[in-house]
């Protein structure tokens, strides 16, 4: 009687490139990590920022609209700069995996503010048109 692990994978990814995944640590500038960490951390709080533009007073939505542009200017930079943080295949939560899922925050952020700066224009649009 043979009990083979139906869970077991069958075939593991190719690397990329013949490279193995990238390992936790690999060489960035200080600097740089320092402004990887500041991307990661506003992305991280994408939810509450989403949450403060549809809450508070429009101003709050340009100023946290003109902010995550800048992140994702950053992050752009920091992808150009340092390829092997758009590894695909890289370890879990290391640095390049947690930037692959910053971005995608930070898009949904800026589209957000997008979505709130075309409402409020709406509704001034439609009391001028009311108001006369």
């Amino acid at each position: 009687m043979s009990f083979e692990n139906p869970y077991e994978p069958t075939a593991s990814l190719p690397p990329i490139n013949g490279n193995a995944n990238l390992d936790v640590n690999f060489a960035i500038d200080p600097v740089d990590r320092r402004t990887a960490e500041k991307v990661l951390r506003d992305a991280d709080y994408f939810w509450v920022s989403i949450l403060l533009m549809f809450f508070c007073a429009p101003l709050l939505t340009v100023i946290l609209l003109i902010w995550y542009l800048g992140r994702l200017q950053s992050w752009t930079r920091l992808i150009a700069t340092y390829p092997g943080l758009a590894n695909p295949q890289a370890v879990y939560q290391s640095l390049p995996d947690r930037m692959q899922k910053a971005k995608l925050k930070l898009q949904i952020t800026i589209g957000a503010g997008i979505f709130m700066l075309g409402f409020i224009a709406l509704g001034l649009i439609v009391a001028l048109i009311l108001r006369f």
